[in-house]
């Protein structure tokens, strides 16, 4: 009998981890112990970047930036990040080739540690800081890959047996992207259910440049006040998040997201996020307005809380996905609908006074949970 038989995988992985780290401080190279001492571009870049992740667009298109369990498996140390720059452009391209050398070593390890997802070409990018045995500190920064992971903030696995009851051979029509990261990797809990056919109805990427520039807008304006060098480049953080949406479109296009309603559905997945009374919005309103007016994301911005505003809520509002039900409904008048919440979700009676999508209350209800609902018109 083995006593430990858990402890050796764990002791893999730090080695591995601690091993491929050091590949990336060769001898003789330079060593910087601040960020400051980068050149201007850089750190230009390093400031602008680390914004740009549009973290909410990546959740409302079911994607994720995965956490280490341990370290950093992708990490740059400064001294890789140095040079001559004519531009801030060449400062960001010789960022993504660091990263992608580090990450020919450090995605292997978060594939161990995540089997199931599928990891892309996109990262999350912070200050980090590893001891090398005979060097010591080495600052730099870590990249978190974002991925497309098998399990969901709809928790579907939790419902699987339901939910395979109500697609396991039928064509399903999911009818925001919410879940598209879940389509595109076969080992979720969706594909788990065994559906014949799957199709996302994206009517939110049209509007994905809008948020771009608002985020933009919004980390300028926030640099402007707190940071006295004033080393913010919006040109960087524009492209940095454009990266971001570029990546998110081939996952779009591997799984053939639509703008367009199929002629047939057999069943419709309805994922949307429960949305707090205070960031609540109108139909067809802007994002920026909303930051600038909506009561939730006003005192965000006020508390000086920029990272914590979200797109999202303003794209896929109850109006709006009132308004994309009550198409789907017209159409699809024979089908069984599947409402998915990100957490709890009001009782379907109180839709009717705006707390769901209204439509909701219209229709028949076969199955009520917190956050699994099954319904037909």
């Amino acid at each position: 009998m083995n006593p430990r038989p858990r402890i050796y995988p764990r002791i893999y992985n730090v080695v591995h981890l601690v091993s491929s780290m050091a590949l990336f401080f060769r001898r003789g190279e330079q060593k910087i112990y601040h960020v400051n001492s980068l050149p201007e571009e850089m750190r230009a870049v390093l400031r602008s970047v680390m914004d740009g992740t549009l973290s909410d667009l990546a959740t409302g298109y079911g994607l994720s930036y995965l956490s280490p369990k341990v370290g950093e498996p992708i990490f740059v140390h400064f001294g890789r990040l140095t040079g001559k720059f004519k531009d801030p452009e060449k400062a960001y391209q010789l960022l993504l080739d660091r990263i992608s050398e580090a990450a020919q070593h450090g995605e292997p390890i978060y594939s161990q540690w995540f089997p199931k997802d599928l990891i892309l070409k996109h990262y999350w990018i912070t200050y980090y800081s590893y001891v090398d045995p005979e060097e010591g500190i080495l600052p730099g920064i870590a990249a978190h890959p974002m991925a497309a992971t098998a399990g969901d903030r709809f928790r579907l696995s939790e419902r699987l047996q339901e939910l395979s009851q109500l697609i396991k051979g039928k064509s399903v029509l999911i009818a925001t992207p919410a879940l598209t990261g879940q389509v595109y990797n076969r080992n979720s809990a969706l594909w788990g259910a065994e559906p014949s056919k799957v199709t996302v109805y994206d009517k939110m990427w049209s509007r994905t440049e809008e948020v771009v520039q608002a985020f933009a807008d919004e980390y300028e304006e926030f640099h402007r006040k707190v940071d006295n060098d004033k080393l913010f480049d919006r040109e960087s953080s524009v492209r940095h998040m454009r990266t971001m949406l570029r990546v998110t479109d081939q996952v779009r296009s591997a799984i053939n997201a639509t703008d367009s309603l199929p002629e047939r559905a057999d069943v419709i997945i309805f994922p949307y996020f429960v949305i707090a009374p205070q960031f609540r919005v109108e139909a067809e309103t802007k994002v920026k307005e909303a930051w600038n007016n909506v009561e939730g994301f006003r005192k965000l911005k006020e508390d000086g809380r920029f990272y914590e505003l979200n797109s999202v809520y303003v794209l896929l509002n109850y109006q709006t996905l009132n308004s994309t039900l009550a198409e789907l409904v017209s159409r699809y008048g024979g089908s069984k609908f599947v409402a998915v919440t990100d957490r709890k979700a009001p009782p379907l009676d109180k839709c009717a006074s705006g707390e769901c999508p209204k439509i909701l209350a219209e229709m028949k209800v076969e199955l009520e949970r917190d956050s699994f609902k099954v319904l037909s018109p």
